[in-house]
């Protein structure tokens, strides 16, 4: 069998190739899961109370899904709110690293400024 995962010219994946392997869709089997046992849950309570099997049933497919789809809703929004934190702390990261990284050079061409001058015999005070 071939792998259907779209691949980009620079080899990253696209958005959408969750479709082709949807346990690798973040939040699927937690949203699944919530709905099947909450679907179950209240398909039974159903049952318990009418002793009707069809009903029952019917309650129990349409409450796992709105269940299921509510806990997906939930969970992306979860994921993409800590995902906008981490992005936003990894940008504070790279600008610190990058004002590090300029004052040590500007520390470096200094002192090589100093020396510079103390090697050709000039005062190195202006």
């Amino acid at each position: 069998m071939t792998d259907k995962k779209e691949v980009s010219s620079d080899g990253a994946r696209s958005e959408m190739s969750f479709m082709y392997d949807l346990t690798s869709a973040p939040c699927f089997r937690r949203s699944t899961l919530y709905g099947i046992g909450g679907g179950a849950a209240i398909g039974a309570m159903h049952l318990l109370r009418t002793r009707s099997v069809m009903p029952s049933a019917e309650t129990m497919v349409k409450t796992g899904c709105a269940i299921s789809l509510l806990s997906w809703v939930v969970c992306r929004k979860q994921y993409y709110d800590e995902r906008e934190v981490t992005y936003g702390a990894m940008e504070q990261l790279r600008k610190r690293q990058a004002a590090a990284a300029a004052k040590r050079a500007q520390q470096l061409r200094t002192q090589r400024g100093v020396t510079d001058a103390a090697a050709d015999g000039e005062d190195p005070t202006p």
